[in-house]
């Protein structure tokens, strides 16, 4: 009788994969599906996928209604919030944008609700700062 490579388990009927951990033999198996199933369908494996997400979703209470909720009502339009009446660019806060696109991206969050014309300005900066960017590292390394 072989044993099975790996694990040392006697071999039967010159198996395909060891019946105790799973690793091939090199037998021929005696038909084309595996421990006697057959494969799944591709829309058993969707369905199964949708009810694991499903059930996900349901764990973490609707979690993706919230977050999409989060991201139309604060992300997308702001909240409504009355503008400031000092509402201007600011330049030391566009230089900084420029020289640092990130910190222009968060001062743009912070700022796009209640002073949306500086909002507007910084973001232009850190826009043009990233691409500045880009295009001095790809030229000069």
């Amino acid at each position: 009788m072989p044993f099975c490579g790996n694990c040392g388990t006697e071999l039967k009927n010159n198996e395909a994969f060891c019946p105790n951990c799973g690793a091939p033999t090199g037998g021929t198996p005696k038909n084309n599906n595996v421990a006697g199933m057959n494969p799944p369908s591709l829309d058993d494996v969707k369905d199964k996928v949708g009810d694991v997400l499903g059930k996900i979703d349901n764990k973490f209470d609707n979690a993706t209604d919230k977050v999409e909720n989060f991201v139309n009502t604060q992300i997308v339009s702001p909240p409504n919030v009355t503008p400031d009446v000092d509402d201007a660019e600011s330049l030391w806060m566009n230089v900084l944008a420029f020289f640092l696109p990130v910190i222009g991206a968060i001062l743009w969050f912070m700022n796009r609700g209640n002073k949306p014309v500086m909002a507007k300005g910084i973001l232009k900066w850190a826009i043009i700062g990233a691409v500045f960017s880009v295009v001095r590292y790809f030229l000069f390394g």
